[in-house]
């Protein structure tokens, strides 16, 4: 699944990077500022539904009670249906006042209406997406994601060949367009794939809980009504980056364009291995509930000390090898120096990123979901405020400043509510220094064997994967050799991995 999840970023990479050439990064940002909006809708059609589905599922699964289970998918789905088709309506009738009054660019008009459509579908999906975690075949979902993003590039490719001569808003709808398709179909992929595992894998036997509808509510709801206030939260601040970009001197088009870079080159390269560790933390959330349903804490507390501590080697190797070479990342991927810059700048921030993220899966898994909420809001909040304040001022460097504050308040915030239930049994020097070192060590190493290697000393993609690829054998290598992660935990990590799977 690892694997997986790292192709299915890797081709989403590429794909961004072919359309980054295509459109430009104005281009690019006046679609991150399209999805901005996007975003909101696609919160409000899902309102916690995954979440809540995957817990469901997996508490039936845990009472061994597969009528439970079916209930349940049904109930899930019409909650997902009533609010994607909301949504839609919403978007749709919304789009013109939106795009004039909020976000001052009426190219986002079409763009907003035609994505409009897609959202039923992906509220829909977002539920069968749940029941493919909580029953532990997360493989379907994958291949849901790949079908979706060979659609994606084979609309997209074409309609950009047709509506990039009529001019820059016509080349967004052309990547529009292919994400509304791709989305649609891909929904009934998932929905057939559904069907065949109900019957396939699923009885009729047991009892339905009189609270099941209560559950579902109580589970997606409270999920649902904080998403909402961070992802508008969120939205109010996409929208102010620019605005506050252009009241600190720089133009309506260098704006979205510097918007673009940090949004939709920067960050996808500094966030596309935690492909491979959510392969690992989708696996928490059902897992903790199932074990949460047995009373069993002795296994709640193994799986949180083995998450923190894998997460953090993980990141550490990852932060230093992006950091080392992002000038050839930036060269490379977008031929651009601005973009190795912001890679080496948010770099530094990935031991954080991650282990948020390793941390909300967990918070979830264990119901502390309205909290993790919480502080989110918390985040996207302040986040939001110190943009209106800070970007006439300061410029780009402010928005930096802004997001290593917020990402490190939140993890702190998260560890805190972790912590109540107990400090888990984790050592910092094995778990963060050692890791650190082993990484440093391992592209100094790669760094002096490229000094003997000319073919090397340039920017080519063989060139870069050649040195990403040796940094993360030789770090693996320091990590074994130093005991700092040893055999048997890599073990232990595989087997779970394949019973799951």
């Amino acid at each position: 699944m690892s694997a997986t999840s790292l192709l299915i970023r890797f081709v989403g990479m590429s794909f961004n990077v072919y359309v980054t050439g295509k459109i430009g990064s104005a281009g690019i940002g006046l679609i991150t500022l399209t999805n901005s909006v996007y975003n909101f809708a696609v919160t409000f059609a899902t309102s916690g539904i995954k979440l809540a589905t995957t817990r469901l599922c997996a508490e039936a699964l845990g009472r061994n009670s597969p009528l439970e289970l079916r209930r349940a998918m049904k109930k899930c789905i019409l909650y997902a249906s009533f609010f994607g088709i909301l949504a839609c309506i919403g978007l749709f009738f919304l789009a013109e006042p939106i795009s004039i009054h909020l976000l001052d660019d009426e190219r986002c008009i079409k763009c907003l209406k035609i994505l409009s459509p897609a959202l039923p579908c992906i509220a829909i999906a977002s539920a069968l997406s749940g029941y493919f975690t909580a029953v532990s075949r997360v493989y379907k979902n994958a291949s849901a994601v790949i079908f979706e993003q060979a659609v994606k590039i084979f609309i997209t490719v074409n309609a950009l060949r047709l509506l990039m001569p009529k001019g820059l808003e016509y080349s967004c709808i052309a990547v529009i367009c292919g994400s509304a398709v791709s989305e649609g179909l891909s929904f009934f992929y998932s929905f057939i794939m559904y069907r065949l595992d109900l019957h396939r894998h699923v009885g009729k036997s047991g009892k339905v809980p009189e609270d099941q509808t209560s559950r579902l509510l109580g589970i997606a709801m409270p999920v649902a009504l904080t998403a909402y206030v961070r992802s508008g939260l969120l939205t109010v601040e996409d929208m102010l980056i620019p605005k506050g970009l252009k009241k600190y001197g720089m133009g309506s088009e260098v704006s979205l364009a510097t918007y673009g870079t940090v949004h939709a080159m920067a960050l996808p390269i500094v966030l596309f291995p935690m492909a491979i560790l959510s392969s690992f933390t989708s696996l928490i959330v059902p897992e903790i509930s199932e074990s949460s349903a047995r009373s069993d804490e002795g296994h709640i507390s193994r799986i949180i000390s083995r998450t923190l501590r894998t997460t953090l080697i993980f990141a550490s190797g990852c932060a230093m090898i992006i950091f080392a070479f992002s000038s050839d990342l930036g060269m490379v991927i977008y031929n651009s120096p601005e973009a190795s810059l912001y890679i080496k700048l948010f770099s530094i921030l990935i031991p954080v990123m991650y282990f948020d993220s390793a941390v909300d899966s967990l918070l979830q898994g264990l119901g502390y979901q309205v909290y993790s909420m919480k502080v989110n809001i918390l985040d996207a909040g302040l986040s939001a405020l110190l943009v209106w304040i800070l970007l006439p001022h300061t410029g780009i460097n402010g928005y930096v400043f802004i997001v290593f504050f917020a990402e490190i308040l939140n993890t702190a915030l998260s560890l805190i509510k972790l912590f109540s239930r107990g400090m888990p049994k984790i050592s910092l020097f094995r778990s963060l220094f050692m890791p650190l070192v082993c990484a440093l060590g391992s592209v100094c190493l790669v760094r002096l064997f490229v000094v003997f290697a000319p073919f090397l000393q340039v920017y080519s993609p063989f060139a870069l994967g050649f040195k990403i690829l040796l940094s993360a054998l030789v770090f693996f290598g320091l990590l074994l050799s130093t005991y700092t992660l040893p055999i048997s935990e890599i073990t232990v990590l595989f087997s779970r991995k394949k019973t799951k799977n």
